[in-house]
């Protein structure tokens, strides 16, 4: 048999969509909060995402060392895409929709899952969630 050249994928990995997305947060709230791509263990069968490269997206402080907000959590295959999400389902209520939770929602191309992570980050919920955590890390912050 004789083989064809293969050619590596051009499709861009999930993960570097996240960080392009998150890329200045920290600034915008002050260096008071950051977003974390978090990577988890390989593939597990019982795990929700069924995918086996998977990551959590934490909202954190480094002033409130005990505190991590799961945002939203995915993951995927060898071929990328499909990406399955799993969204907090405080952040889905507002929506209005039961897509992503409690069941991850498969995301086809990479234009959809930086259109629902876009969505993510923009909604209210997280907001709330953001603006609470600097003022709280605020108060936190020792004087010098």
């Amino acid at each position: 048999m004789e083989w064809k050249n293969f050619k590596e994928s051009d499709k861009q990995f999930p993960e570097e969509i996240v960080e392009q997305i998150i890329d200045g947060f920290s600034n915008a709230t002050q260096d008071l909060a950051e977003l974390v791509i978090k990577k988890k263990g390989e593939y597990q069968l019982s795990d929700r995402l069924n995918s086996q490269f998977q990551f959590d997206v934490n909202l954190t402080s480094g002033y409130l060392s005990n505190y991590v907000f799961r945002v939203f959590s995915f993951g995927y295959n060898i071929e990328l895409y499909p990406v399955n999400v799993l969204v907090d389902p405080s952040i889905i209520s507002e929506l209005n929709t039961t897509k992503y939770y409690p069941n991850p929602q498969e995301i086809v191309s990479d234009e959809d899952f930086k259109n629902i992570v876009e969505l993510i980050f923009a909604s209210e919920r997280f907001n709330e969630i953001v603006s609470g955590l600097m003022k709280v890390s605020k108060k936190n912050i020792l004087p010098f």
